[in-house]
């Protein structure tokens, strides 16, 4: 079983989910919304890291870990402040339901 240090989990994020509204000529606007905020461990990826995800065709920046209570999708998006991270792949480690790794890649909004 995985064992859970919640105080390395000290960064506050905020996962976001996308939401249609009215354009008001008949189509819809894409935009985000808060869905949940949780505390989360943000870990940007060594070069040995980056290179092994590449060779793999992913372009990941980071990894954030959270609860595996926390409900997140990989159609959700992370906020840390004025960054912004794509979800790319979510894990439940070890299949035990305690943490879940979120590879991420850094994007400009």
């Amino acid at each position: 079983m995985t064992d859970l240090d919640a105080g390395i989990l000290d960064k506050r994020i905020i996962i976001q989910e996308t939401t249609d509204t009215d354009d008001d000529q008949g189509g819809f606007d894409e935009s985000w919304a808060d869905a949940t905020s949780c505390w989360a461990e943000i870990r940007p990826f060594g070069a040995k890291q980056v290179a092994e995800y590449r060779s793999l065709n992913v372009h990941a920046s980071h990894r954030i870990k959270v609860r595996a209570s926390v409900p997140v999708e990989e159609e959700n998006r992370i906020l840390y402040g004025s960054r912004v991270f794509e979800i790319l792949t979510i894990e439940n480690e070890n299949e035990d339901n305690v943490v879940k790794w979120i590879t991420c890649k850094e994007t400009r909004s």
